[in-house]
């Protein structure tokens, strides 16, 4: 199968399936380990394993290098807001607030970028001031250079 017959998924994806095998592999293996060795693997070192393993699966997937400290760091993050035991309604309000801003990110792959107004002015000073021409913003922002630019 060549590179181009291959079936491209989500980076969002591929990160949530990394995990998954990293913790099914990991949390296999302590399960294995405590099971038959003399000594009892703790939670710390399964998540910071889990980390890493879901960081190769990661790297050697080919995603971008931003997401290499999040795959390492998300089972610790995990384990810790269950040990805040913080109400579960905060949860969700993030993922709210998440998607709200991302969820082009996840089909598109741009997610949401908003323009300064020290970005407006360079890009008016980069335009002609002939009567007629014309700019058009292909952004995935809200429209604010475009309506700095009328």
């Amino acid at each position: 199968m060549t590179s181009s017959s291959k079936r491209k998924y989500p980076p969002v994806a591929t990160a949530l399936v990394a995990q998954l095998i990293a913790a099914a592999v990991c949390f296999g293996l302590t399960l294995v380990i405590n099971r038959n060795a003399p000594f009892n693997v703790e939670l710390p070192y399964v998540l910071a394993a889990q980390g890493i393993v879901a960081a190769l699966i990661t790297y050697y997937r080919g995603l971008s290098a931003w997401w290499l400290p999040i795959q390492l760091v998300l089972p610790a993050a995990v384990a810790a807001a269950m040990l805040l035991e913080l109400p579960s309604w905060i949860y969700l309000a993030a993922f709210f607030l998440i998607w709200l801003v991302y969820s082009n990110a996840t089909g598109e792959g741009v997610p949401l970028y908003l323009t300064n107004r020290k970005t407006w002015s360079a890009l008016a000073g980069l335009l002609p001031e002939t009567a007629g021409s014309r700019c058009i913003d292909l952004g995935s922002g809200l429209g604010g250079t475009t309506l700095y630019l009328a």
